[in-house]
């Protein structure tokens, strides 16, 4: 589901439901402007809404739910309201089928991490909207999905600081960013929120995964690895996708690659235009990368990348070069072009096949 409804999702795992009572103590930053009362979901029956960006009729929408989280849609026969609510993205925009088992088999978590998640009895979904949660006499198809001065960062520091708020009571478990693929105890998030601080930088890695993908990781070649990214998206940029060939190259430095080209993207003076098709930067092993504009990832979730390759003479697996968004278009287009990022987000399809990761950086 792409940004519309609701513009950015998080969520809080808990060992039990949370009185309302104690969430609005411990999110008392935020001014209770209203609630919303469910129809149809009987473990989540009230949303709490809460103020955010007021001028542009901005709110912090919080759901406490009885409930585990859902992570398939469901049949629309058999439980039509869980589907719709998918589609509404309800769960967070950016959020596909699958998201928590994905992120639950990240190597960098615990074993009792792990173990606390799986066995998570409710939770807490927060979503922003500038339409939903809008006042009684305004007209919501007046109003715009995405405001004048949009800003994803603000969006996202301001959930964040949300979260951390929730994670200090005893029921949390851990922030789930279902959009990220993200899972973080409070003092990992902490300690990752306390540096990005300390070099004045968005903390990129509180919201975005990085992921190895050593065996079933789209390539079809032995020998040959994808590390990836989750969550740009947020951020209203391309994931991003390293493919190369594993021996040659230390996996923390194609890390540090990836995200050299996040922070590319984010800057003003840089941005999305001048990542071309045929892009080249300097990369690990002290060579040039290039990289492909594609409307369709390697590996689940479905999401449009920017897949970079090492130029040293190896030959690239095929299915590395095909982009499955793109199998029906022609090719004689003069010259390299640039997706529709946003249209690319729209047209993806929900249901998507579950991916397990292989090893840890």
């Amino acid at each position: 589901m792409a940004k519309g409804l609701f513009t950015q999702g998080m969520c809080v795992l808990l060992r039990a439901p949370m009185p309302n009572v104690e969430i609005q103590r411990r999110l008392s930053m935020f001014e209770l402007v209203g609630r919303q009362e469910s129809i149809d979901d009987d473990a989540a029956p009230e949303t709490l809404v809460l103020q955010f960006r007021p001028e542009v009729q901005g709110h912090l929408m919080v759901t406490p739910s009885s409930a585990r989280w859902p992570d398939d849609m469901g049949e629309p026969d058999e439980n039509p309201e869980a589907f719709v609510a998918w589609s509404l993205g309800q769960y967070g925009p950016l959020t596909y089928p699958g998201c928590l088992d994905r992120a639950v088999h990240d190597p960098t978590l615990t074993p009792a991490l792990r173990r606390d998640v799986n066995d998570h009895a409710a939770h807490i979904r927060l979503l922003i909207s500038y339409v939903v949660g809008a006042d009684d006499d305004s007209d919501s198809e007046d109003l715009p999905e995405m405001p004048e001065g949009y800003d994803a960062e603000a969006e996202l520091a301001a959930m964040t600081r949300a979260v951390t708020a929730l994670l200090e009571s005893p029921l949390a478990i851990a922030y789930f960013n279902p959009g990220g693929e993200i899972i973080l105890d409070a003092d990992t998030m902490r300690r990752g929120l306390n540096e990005a601080w300390t070099r004045d930088e968005p903390a990129i890695d509180m919201w975005v995964q990085s992921r190895c993908l050593v065996e079933h990781n789209g390539t079809s070649a032995e020998g040959w690895e994808v590390i990836d990214t989750v969550g740009q998206g947020q951020l209203d940029l391309p994931d991003l996708e390293a493919v190369f060939f594993g021996k040659l190259y230390a996996r923390d430095e194609v890390v540090d690659f990836l995200r050299g080209i996040t922070h590319e993207l984010l800057d003003p003076h840089v941005g999305i235009d001048s990542f071309m098709e045929g892009q080249i930067r300097k990369g690990p092993g002290g060579i040039q990368w290039h990289c492909i504009a594609c409307g369709d990832s390697l590996n689940s979730p479905p999401r449009p990348t920017l897949r970079w390759f090492a130029d040293d003479g190896l030959e690239i697996p095929a299915p590395a070069l095909a982009d499955a968004d793109d199998a029906d278009d022609d090719s004689d287009e003069d010259g390299p072009s640039l997706h529709d990022w946003s249209d690319d987000f729209e047209e993806l399809d929900l249901e998507s096949d579950d991916e397990e990761w292989d090893e840890p950086f």
